[in-house]
């Protein structure tokens, strides 16, 4: 089921691009957003039609007296993963309004799709912070950690080296697009991790590296970061240890 919130943001993306009002109904065939406050908590027959049916359906004039809670205009179910997830529909004169159907139930489609990778990346960070603030402090390992560990696709089996990052002076506005190019640069080794450990702070989790290939890395780094967003980036380096011992390379 599509959250309101969602629908909210959907529902002003396209009011920017089409004048027409505009409703998103859930799968219960209750409006949960519109261009129109009147409309919202009300029940619509006619998406609910669209949700049972899996396709559009156009509502003439004449539907409206049989129908209820409708409004002449067309009604297209939006699907993710092959399941209908919502309806959204543009009110106003069929013939006119359907030549959008097509083009603004795709868009719906994406912004669905962008929504849900996107709170899939927040849990798998999530996830990783509460694994490795775990690693640091227990050394004795359960099944449950493994299992947590293979979950999240981490190699316990590999020395590690851990290094803290720490910046200043960012304008709040930069701060996503730093965190973005942190996480995407942060050594070409699938066994490598990388979490936010705090404000303006971070850890690299590295496999162990010779010392003259790693301080290479992080000059490369840090003029790159300090050059692109006008922060000045700090590094703590630990020494490398086994994996069972990462918290006194933290320390």
């Amino acid at each position: 089921m599509l959250l309101p919130s969602l629908a909210k943001k959907i529902v002003i993306e396209v009011r920017k691009l089409l004048d027409e009002d505009i409703i998103i109904v859930d799968t219960s065939g209750i409006i949960i957003s519109s261009t129109d406050n009147s409309r919202l908590g009300n029940f619509h027959e006619g998406a609910l039609l669209s949700i049972k049916e899996r396709k559009n359906v156009i509502i003439t004039k004449e539907m409206e007296i049989t129908l209820k809670g409708v409004k002449a205009g067309i009604n297209l179910p939006v699907f993710f993963q092959q399941k209908v997830v919502c309806v959204i529909g543009i009110t106003g004169d069929p013939e006119k309004v359907s030549q959008y159907g097509e083009l603004l139930k795709k868009m719906t489609e994406l912004f669905v799709q962008e929504s849900y990778y996107a709170e899939q990346m927040e849990w798998t960070s999530r996830a990783l912070e509460a694994f490795v603030f775990d690693w640091l402090q227990d050394k004795n390992w359960t099944s449950e950690f493994y299992d947590r560990a293979s979950i999240l696709g981490i190699n316990l089996n590999v020395d590690r080296q851990l290094i803290l990052g720490s910046f200043d002076n960012l304008p709040t506005m930069t701060e996503r697009e730093l965190w973005n190019q942190l996480k995407q640069r942060h050594y070409a080794d699938k066994n490598n991790i990388f979490i936010r450990w705090g404000n303006n702070r971070f850890l690299f989790l590295l496999t162990a590296q010779k010392k003259h290939a790693l301080l290479d890395y992080l000059k490369h780094l840090k003029t790159q970061m300090e050059t692109n967003f006008s922060v000045n980036l700090y590094f703590g380096v630990g020494k490398a240890v086994k994996p069972n011992n990462v918290s006194e390379s933290f320390n």
